[in-house]
């Protein structure tokens, strides 16, 4: 009898050894001995945060989707609730959808407290996207149909948009894509917003380079999305006119991408 109450008392001191043998111990001894169960902690609560997140597309309008809920259509900005993280960012996925247009799956990852997606939709049952990238069939500006150019007066000037097609980002490879800009004017204000996707940032370097030979650096190596709007310093009172060429580098391999598109906006004087 003795033996059997050590045996049992050996079997309660479980309870100081993890949860797995605690428990199988509780389940051996509870009619033999009458041990008090031991009820296992509660879970922590998740301690969640606020991000802002903003979405946009071209064409506008579509549905954006996460976590299987629908968030709004484009253009939008709101804030998500994300659990809590001390030291990596995580990465979240979306989904932009609209009718006539194939859906566009993209996954990213907060940079100081912010999410800025934007997608270039492609009509559904297309060709796809043709490669202008140099050496590889790629094109010149006189190649193919023109970049589209739009010309607003504002109230100190000119704003100058124009719109230049995309191209596949390819391993180990560089591609370059340019626009023309016809308006002859001095630049006072520059920006660049980039259309597309790639699976994984650090990957790139990603340069602008003006009519004259300047270059303006956009993204190199970050894990920042460089797929979104850029504010360009340094571009003042250069001049607008002539071919512009954004250069898009891929410097390691395994991962690849697409420039879907992307566009120049300058507010512009006279010269």
């Amino acid at each position: 009898m003795q033996s059997h109450i050590a045996q049992s008392m050996r079997w309660c001191k479980l309870r100081q050894k993890p949860a797995s043998l605690r428990w199988l111990g509780i389940a051996v001894v509870w009619g033999a001995l009458g041990c008090a169960e031991e009820k296992a902690p509660p879970d922590e609560a998740l301690e969640y945060t606020l991000i802002t997140f903003h979405a946009e597309s071209t064409p506008e309008g579509a549905k954006v989707i996460w976590r299987g809920r629908e968030l709004g259509k484009t253009p939008l900005s709101t804030e998500l609730p994300i659990p809590r993280f001390t030291s990596t960012p995580p990465f979240f996925s979306f989904a932009f959808e609209l009718d006539g247009y194939e859906r566009e799956n993209i996954t990213a990852s907060p940079l100081s407290g912010v999410i800025s997606l934007s997608v270039h939709l492609r009509k559904a049952q297309g060709e796809g996207i043709e490669d202008m990238a140099r050496g590889d069939g790629g094109a010149s500006p006189g190649d193919g149909p023109e970049s589209q150019q739009r010309d607003e007066v504002e109230q100190e000037g000119y704003y100058v948009e124009v719109h230049g097609r995309g191209c596949r980002i390819r391993d180990l490879r560089e591609q370059e894509v340019r626009v023309k800009v016809k308006r002859e004017c001095v630049i006072t204000k520059m920006g660049v917003m980039l259309m597309g996707r790639h699976a994984f940032f650090p990957d790139l370097v990603i340069t602008l380079v003006d009519p004259g030979g300047k270059t303006y650096e956009l993204h190199r190596h970050s894990r920042a999305n460089p797929f979104r709007h850029h504010v360009i310093d340094g571009a003042k009172g250069a001049k607008a006119i002539g071919v512009w060429k954004l250069i898009v580098s891929d410097e390691n391999e395994g991962d690849d991408g697409v420039l879907d598109g992307w566009r120049l906006e300058l507010w512009c004087r006279a010269p």
